[in-house]
């Protein structure tokens, strides 16, 4: 897989439905921590890079359409997760912050 920046975009070469997979996971990844991070410690300003929702839209535009997920099917997971993230950051999170300064592993519950 060969990774390079153009214009802001990630522009991702790949010949297999799992590397576009995965690249999308990615770019949600940092989308679903940004927004727990944004509830932790909001920031004031914006960034300069755009954001992974953004990535996510133009590299589903970019990549061959018979690899990876549709954006249909990327919308759907991304809503799912983004409930999941809403439910930790008002019903757990709040309640239990004392438990991210702990040092070594923590697991959440399920």
């Amino acid at each position: 897989m060969l990774i390079t920046m153009r214009s802001n975009l990630l522009l991702v070469i790949m010949n297999t439905k799992a590397t576009v997979n995965e690249a999308f996971q990615v770019l949600i990844y940092f989308h679903l921590s940004k927004l727990v991070e944004d509830f932790i410690a909001p920031q004031i300003h914006q960034g300069t890079h755009p954001s992974p929702l953004s990535r996510i839209k133009k590299l589903r535009k970019k990549v061959n359409k018979k690899y990876g997920r549709t954006m249909a099917q990327l919308n759907e997971e991304i809503e799912c997760l983004e409930g999941f993230i809403r439910r930790f950051t008002t019903d757990w999170l709040p309640y239990n912050m004392d438990k991210f300064e702990m040092y070594g592993s923590f697991y959440l519950p399920l």
